[in-house]
């Protein structure tokens, strides 16, 4: 609030890094992985992971694909079209989207999917998607910087 500048050093982990977007860590239920669909590989387990967190009022902490092989990796926007795809969340749902965290290029936004998805701000890799649970107001608050 008063523009004095800060720089966080994350661990190791994208599991504490995501704790920057301003999201409680002690409110992510369990995490997932969406994955590209394949034509013989299409898991819905991710999906009923979201649902299964959303019930509860829990974050969903969203890995994306990262193929080495291919040197491949799933960005944001890609995410957030299957996430839509699957029905788990629709174009009004809110997301946060985290790109290359504790990165000096790092992004953070949130807002409406439908907002997001198009961005090409949301574009970097490595990146994360968030779905929220329910929301206290300090996280309310945090989140509202990144919108």
């Amino acid at each position: 609030k008063k523009n004095i500048p800060v720089r966080v050093l994350h661990s190791s982990s994208v599991f504490t890094a995501v704790a920057e977007s301003g999201l409680q860590l002690y409110k992510f239920g369990r995490a997932t992985t969406l994955v590209y669909p394949e034509e013989k590989f299409r898991p819905e387990s991710p999906f009923e992971v979201i649902r299964e967190n959303m019930k509860a009022g829990l974050h969903t902490l969203v890995l994306l694909d990262i193929r080495y092989d291919e040197e491949k990796c799933m960005t944001a926007n890609e995410g957030l079209e299957l996430l839509i795809e699957s029905g788990v969340v629709n174009e009004n749902a809110e997301a946060v989207v985290c790109c290359q965290l504790g990165g000096e290029n790092q992004i953070i936004r949130y807002g409406k999917v439908k907002s997001l998805i198009n961005s090409k701000e949301i574009s970097m890799v490595p990146a994360v998607i968030v779905i929220p649970g329910k929301l206290n107001f300090k996280e309310e608050e945090a989140l509202a910087m990144w919108k």
